[in-house]
């Protein structure tokens, strides 16, 4: 992908008195066509019109019907004029069509090639010599973009897994064992209430989280929020003194209100440069991509308890 009108920051040097970024138009819509177009590189961008103009000059008997249908849709909604302008606007709409259906099979290969945990095992440094692993690496290498912006993972990342009711239950009754004691009534009862549940309720259940995984990636996000997260009326921490600490021994300022600008400056140019898509995406390893959404609720976003929701203000009223 080409590099917007915009640099990524690192995250380490977030904390660096930098020049102001602002959030301006033009930045907002190259952040927008840069996380709409993410993984495709330029080359392949230039290949998708590429194709199309070839398409229409050429004469292919599927793709004519398809051409014919175009110029009938044209017509419909008063886009056809002259007939340069019209090979011109079907070849523009053929390479739209190609470039969406690349930019969904590049997201779609990296989205099954991140489904890919058994790296997970290996955190301690050691490395999984097996040759799906190292398929994996390649493929990593090869399938993702140059120059992500803050967001542009989260179109790869792939969908919360879905356990079978079996495998919840026996997770659940695992983890509950060492608590209650697997000689105990309660125990007993509670496998006995599970065993009941699962063969005549959770049927009904399971369907209802399947379709919630095909509209969210993340099926517990929205029960954990609104269930539990927001339900709470007390404060989330108490008796809590906020407080800035520095690494160096002597400090640039002993000025108070000097040292709070400096702060709020730096609050406040972190919050242009998140919105703004500007902080380098996390990566685990250096290779695996991680949720950046959260970054956008460290700022202009509060918890109403008694609605039920979580309150995120624009740039304009923040």
């Amino acid at each position: 992908m080409w590099r917007p009108a915009y640099v990524l920051t690192n995250r380490n040097k977030i904390a660096l008195l930098q020049r102001p970024h602002s959030i301006s138009l033009k930045s907002q819509l190259s952040l927008w066509i840069s996380n709409k177009l993410w993984p495709v590189p330029l080359y392949q961008l230039a290949i998708c019109f590429a194709v199309g103009f070839f398409l229409q000059s050429s004469d292919v008997s599927f793709f004519n019907g398809v051409k014919s249908r175009m110029v009938t849709l044209n017509e419909r909604i008063s886009l056809h004029r002259d007939s340069w302008s019209t090979q011109a606007l079907i070849s523009a709409e053929l390479s739209l069509v190609f470039l969406m259906i690349v930019v969904y099979l590049r997201r779609a290969f990296l989205r099954t090639v991140l489904s890919y945990t058994r790296w997970l095992y290996f955190f301690d440094g050691s490395e999984d010599k097996s040759l799906w692993t190292s398929i994996w690496r390649f493929s990593m290498k090869v399938g993702m973009g140059a120059n992500p912006t803050t967001f542009s993972h989260e179109a790869i990342l792939p969908s919360l897994p879905l356990p079978n009711v079996s495998m919840t239950v026996k997770r659940l009754l695992g983890s509950l064992a060492p608590y209650l004691g697997v000689d105990s009534s309660r125990y007993k009862t509670l496998r006995d209430q599970l065993n009941e549940y699962s063969r005549k309720q959770a049927a009904g259940s399971q369907r209802r989280l399947l379709a919630k995984t095909w509209t969210s990636g993340n099926y517990s996000t929205f029960w954990w929020e609104t269930s539990t997260f927001l339900t709470n009326p007390k404060s989330l921490i108490l008796n809590t003194n906020y407080c800035a600490v520095e690494l160096r021994e002597t400090p640039p300022s002993t000025t108070q209100a000097a040292r709070g600008a400096v702060l709020l400056y730096l609050l406040a140019n972190l919050r242009s440069l998140v919105f703004g898509g500007c902080i380098q995406p996390q990566l685990f390893k250096d290779t695996v991509p991680l949720s950046m959404t959260q970054w956008k609720r460290a700022f202009s976003t509060t918890r109403m308890q008694l609605s039920c929701v979580m309150a995120h203000s624009t740039s304009s009223v923040s």
